[in-house]
């Protein structure tokens, strides 16, 4: 999974990010779920990545909502 593009992501409004959270949430549960069953050995190296772009967008996020209260 490639990391995420920060500059574009700060362009977005915040209800489309959180949506893209959640996204990668379920792509990251699906992530875990089929490196749990080791049925493929090439997901293992994608889930820390997508563990990583979650917690860039949570980040993003909260600097957002720091910003507006600010």
């Amino acid at each position: 999974m490639p990391k995420l593009n920060l500059e574009e992501m700060r362009k977005l409004d915040l209800p489309l990010l959180e949506e893209r959270v959640i996204q990668m949430k379920v792509d990251l549960a699906r992530l875990k779920a089929t490196a749990e069953r080791g049925s493929v050995k090439k997901i293992e190296g994608k889930v820390r990545p997508a563990r990583r772009n979650v917690a860039r967008l949570l980040t993003l996020i909260n600097q957002m909502k720091g910003a507006r209260n600010s």
